[in-house]
């Protein structure tokens, strides 16, 4: 559960940018194209192993219209600590890499897991990607992208490399959506799911509610960054979670997960 006497400061230089502040504390970060803008701190339950690990949808049912491309989860490492500029080549599975995909000619797990993905509906692969490559498909040049059309999406079976407890961290990836409104990822369903998505642009992540607290990160994903790539991540670092966008830390927190 989160502390209900959770608070929210805003920066004074950047009103944009806020800390929630909640005890006990564990804290994480959130970044969007590597630029920091929130801080948290509060107790909750991070990811549910034992659900489906779904792409581009959440909630059980709940499925994503846009794109995504390199899709990486890294367990045990926060791959990104500030601001950052996001890669201009595709990703790799470096070490604790537990997925990476929508990044080849099929959807395949290029992490050393080879976790099978399976197909829901008829999500299809596409060249369009956030590396302005036009390369024909190659597992051995370049990737592309997954493109889901909101009725169908991929999925995993439960895995403990999806059960982050209270260690370090790293969920990211690229979307390109036409709205404000997307889903990197989720499992389960209802109030147990597991998510990292937009909603009206609001960011949330956590297990049930989020761990920048019930509203999430307000105004994460703007009208500005519909159709277009932009690169979304979420990194925990010995006790700090942040989350970022296009590299621009937009929020940290100290949610303690378990």
């Amino acid at each position: 559960t989160v502390d209900p006497n959770q608070t929210k400061v805003y920066g004074a230089a950047n009103p944009s940018t806020y800390t929630y502040g909640v005890s006990p504390s564990l804290t994480g970060l959130a970044a969007l194209n590597g630029t920091l803008t929130s801080t948290t701190t509060s107790s909750a339950t991070l990811m549910n192993a034992t659900g489906t690990f779904q792409i581009a949808s959440r909630n059980g049912g709940e499925f994503y219209s846009g794109y995504v491309s390199n899709f990486r989860v890294v367990k045990g490492t926060a791959v990104y600590t500030s601001a950052f500029t996001p890669s201009t080549t595709p990703l790799t599975a470096i070490s604790g890499t537990s997925l990476l995909t929508c990044a080849d000619n099929r959807f395949i797990d290029d992490s050393t897991n080879n976790f099978t993905i399976t197909v829901n509906g008829t999500p299809s692969v596409q060249r369009f990607n956030p590396f302005g490559a036009s390369t024909a498909y190659s597992t051995s040049v370049i990737g592309g992208s997954g493109y889901f059309d909101g009725t169908d999406g991929a999925s995993l079976l439960a895995n403990s490399a999806f059960d982050y407890g209270t260690g370090n961290y790293t969920i990211e990836g690229w979307v390109y959506s036409s709205t404000t409104t997307w889903s990197l990822y989720g499992t389960g369903g209802g109030g147990s799911a597991d998510q990292f998505s937009c909603d009206g642009g609001n960011l949330y992540w956590g297990y049930g509610i989020s761990l920048f607290g019930a509203a999430g990160i307000p105004n994460f994903f703007t009208d500005q960054n519909i159709n277009q790539w932009v690169h979304v991540a979420i990194c925990k670092s010995s006790g700090t979670t942040r989350a970022f966008k296009n590299g621009v830390v937009i929020a940290t927190s100290t949610v303690n997960s378990a």
